[in-house]
Parts: C-alpha cells; structure tokens; sequence
C-alpha cells in the first residue's frame, strides 16, 4: 500500500528479540492548499489509523510560503481598576495586553480592569444559546473576540474570521488565541479538537488521540507558527514551533489546571491551578503562587509587566505571594478523574508526597538527541555517505514532539507539511522528512538508530543524499522512551 498523500499513517514493526520498540516513519507529503480552514468540521486534522507494514515514502514536494508573523507588543500598562461588587455571572477567562486586562464572564459582559482599556461591547444582556468560554485580545487594536461553548465567536473593534454557517463542535469549546498579526485566531475543544481561522495556521489537534482528561485551554506562540494546548491534570501538548518544556501531570495536584500563558520569547510557559497555584517552564520565571482562598477560584492566568496575575470567578486578581483572606473558606470542585489528592494545601511547582510512598521504579534511561544525532552520521559514515549538519531548530522540533507524544501516549507524526506551509520554515527547508520511536528497555542512541536502520523506509532517510540537516531529541513518560528524528534539506 502507498502512503497517503494528506495524511500519512504511522508504521510500525518490532525491532530486536530482546528489546521490544515500535517505530513509525513518514515523510511529509506537503499538498499546497487552495485556502485556509474556515470551517468547524475543517479544522481537524485527518488521521489514517495505523497499520503494521513499513511503506516506501514518495518524494516530499516543496509548500508555498506565507507571510511572517509580526511578534506582539511587550504589555506594558497596569490595571488600575477592581472589580469589588457582586457579579451577575460568573467571570471564566482574562487576557492582558498593552492596553491592560480583560475579563470575560460566563453571561457574554466584559470587563476592562485598566483606564487605558477601551471599552467596545460585550455580549452581556443578548440572551446567548451557550455561555462565553474565553476572550482573545487583537495585538494590532483595542478589539477582542469572545467565544461561547458552542463555537460561536462574536468580535468588538476587532474583525470577524469566522466560524460561520457550520454544524456545532462535538465537544464544548473551551478557549480562543488570536495570531499575533490579529488577523486571525484558533478555537479548541475540550476533546483536543483545534479550529483555525483567518491567518490562523492549522498544526495538528488531539481529538483523534484518546484523553485521559480534558483539554481547558489553548496558547499560541509568540511567532503565530505554533500552540499549546493544556489539559486539566496539566498535560501538555505542543504543535508547530511551540517547545514541550515540561508539564505537572505526573505530580499530585490540589487542583485542576484551567489556564496556561507562553512567556514573551516563546521559551517557556506558565500553567496555573485553580487554586492559585502556578507552575513554570522554560525561561517563565516561577514568583510564587497565589492562594485563591477567600477571592473565588481561579479561571485563568495572564503576564503583566514584570509578573504575572491569576484571575479568579468573582473578578479578583491575584499576584505572586498574596495571603489568604484571614477566617475565608473556598470550596474547589472535586480534582478531575484520575487526579490524586493529598490534604489541602497550595499548588507548587514542584511534587509532593501525601505520605511516604513506596520506592519508585528507576527512570527510564532517555538518549540525548545529540547522542542520535551522532549515531546518525555514524550509520551514513558506514555507508560511504558525509554526514548531516546537526541542526538546533529541528532538534528543538523533534525534542518538542517527543514530548508531545510521551503525554498523548501516541505515536503518531506531526504535521510537517503544515510547517512548510510557513514562511519561516519554507525559505529556510525545502523539504521535512521524520523518523519516530517508541521503546522500553534499555534504550540507547544507537538502540534507536539500529532499529530504524532495520527498517527500509526509516534508513532512506537516514541514508537520504537529498537530506542534509538533522535534529532529534528524546522523552521519557507513559512507561516508555519516545524519540523522534527531523531532517531537512536546508538549501
């Protein structure tokens, strides 16, 4: 059978009687698209289900380019305005930008904490079907676009993209990010599924891929080329040029996670508990935790200059270090299914142990990407060929989809083809090309390798004369090592 042109599967095989490892392997088939996706039911991805023969790729063709995103604007206006009456609805989502914070409530109404925060409508009052699920800010005006659990998306001051005229989700809509040229914006559901719209380039989504706990938010890079989305137990899942940096799911959390923010390079992250607990990634700087008790429960986390705020149901914001409200008692929904739950105290990021707990099984042994790297180009050597340049951006690549896919537990390939499809890959690659691993037992660089040596099509691309750059990385999670390789022929 030949691979499918839009939507390669992955293939998959044993490799070694002693140690056990499924591999998969495709080569992105970039088909160039007449338009983007506007539509509900476009906006997910199509994935072939797996089989278990190895196929010979086609030829990768080259995708056209697009603009370059524009990087957004550093916030630099504080909220001089709190809200300190009863709120008619429940608030449920913030965003921050240069003209100060926005909160959203579950009625549509809208609120703007900063004088310099234009006020420009809200939804409040107009009898909605669904309730509001978030709010996305334009980075080039003062508009913003709410967005309801039914995938309605109602714009102020800021152009409409869509949806329009398309059948409702399957599962509730849970956040909305605008691209950094405001011309565009993803929606995502809480089975994984992404929606792209406008400028909004479609990366891949999570709603063909079991869950062990809802999505509750979705983040774009700095760059507009990639995005996270972000499960209650704080899993984490990366598309595009959005790095994995980490995630609390294997900690014991006090409280579901409900809102996550990139930090200003795109390097790193920050998640927030509804609790007031905040966990920090990458280059996020972590300045404390923000005990909610006594203030509502927390919705939702936005970056201010040189900090951060947590904002919470009842319109509060909360900053790093803040006290408790002396005598207060919140009570919190119960922690998502499969959650564990120790006695009650702030989220940290960092594990905790309720009570002393068995000796845990040894870490998996993970191979540094440069070790694969290495032994790569010690298998083209072998075989008379130069080897590859070893290549940052795609080890960041592979590394953040290794990661990717120890949450998920699935191996399944990323979209490079949608990669291609971008300016600031298709000027710099003419073609992607990508090996993935998953094994246990003692994995090593050269396990991997040899493995995917064994295998016709994997060993074309590394033995590949028309690829010349290399990056890969390796993680370890749900049992096992997942490793992936991306190649590239950088002209």
């Amino acid at each position: 059978m030949s691979l499918v042109q839009r939507a390669p599967s992955a293939a998959r095989l044993l490799a070694g009687a002693a140690v056990a490892a499924v591999l998969a392997l495709a080569v992105a088939l970039v088909v160039v698209p007449t338009t983007h996706r506007h539509a509900l039911a476009a906006g997910r991805a199509a994935i072939a289900p797996d089989d278990f023969a190895i196929r010979k790729p086609e030829q990768p063709q080259i995708a056209v380019t697009s603009t370059p995103a524009v990087a957004p604007a550093t916030p630099v206006a504080a909220d001089d305005v709190a809200i300190d009456f009863p709120l008619r609805s429940p608030i449920v989502a913030a965003a921050h930008s240069d003209h100060g914070t926005y909160l959203a409530a579950a009625d549509g109404g809208v609120f703007a904490l900063s004088h310099a925060a234009p006020f420009v409508g809200s939804m409040s009052g107009r009898g909605m079907a669904q309730p509001v699920v978030g709010i996305a800010l334009d980075p080039t005006s003062a508009g913003y676009w709410l967005v309801g659990a039914d995938g309605g998306v109602f714009a102020f001051g800021a152009a409409f993209y869509g949806p329009a005229n398309v059948p409702p989700p399957t599962s509730p809509i849970v956040g909305i990010a605008p691209t950094p040229t405001g011309h565009g914006y993803w929606v995502a559901g809480s089975d994984g599924g992404v929606f792209a719209y406008g400028d909004a380039p479609y990366l891949g989504a999570m709603s063909s891929r079991p869950l062990t706990h809802p999505i509750v938010a979705i983040t774009a890079t700095p760059s507009g080329h990639g995005y996270w989305l972000v499960a209650s137990d704080g899993g984490i899942f990366s598309f595009g040029d959005a790095p994995f940096l980490g995630a609390p799911s294997e900690q014991q959390l006090m409280a579901p996670v409900v809102g996550m923010v990139s930090s200003a390079s795109g390097r790193g992250y920050l998640l927030a508990a509804a609790d007031g607990g905040v966990f920090a990634y990458g280059d996020a700087p972590w300045l404390g935790s923000a005990p909610n008790v006594g203030r509502g429960t927390v919705v939702g986390i936005s970056l201010v200059p040189n900090s951060y705020r947590l904002s919470t149901d009842r319109g509060a914001e909360l900053a790093p270090g803040d006290k408790p409200v002396p005598g207060a008692i919140d009570a919190l929904d119960p922690a998502p299914a499969g959650s564990r739950v120790p006695p009650a105290e702030p989220s940290r990021s960092q594990a905790r142990t309720a009570t002393p707990a068995a000796p845990a099984a040894p870490a998996a042994a993970v191979p540094a990407g440069s070790d694969i790297v290495a032994a790569i180009n010690t298998a083209r050597r072998a075989n008379g060929l130069a080897p590859m340049r070893a290549d940052s951006r795609l080890a960041s690549l592979a590394s953040s989809w290794s990661g990717s896919m120890s949450q998920s537990g699935a191996l399944q390939h990323q979209n490079l083809a949608g990669l291609l499809q971008q300016s600031s890959w298709s000027t710099t690659y003419s073609t992607l090309a990508e090996n993935i691993y998953e094994g246990s037992g003692g994995v090593s660089a050269t396990t991997v390798v040899a493995a995917w040596m064994g295998s016709p099509g994997h060993r074309a691309n590394i033995l590949s004369t028309a690829l010349n750059s290399v990056g890969a990385g390796a993680q370890a999670g749900r049992g096992a090592v997942w490793a992936t390789a991306d190649f590239g022929t950088a002209g």
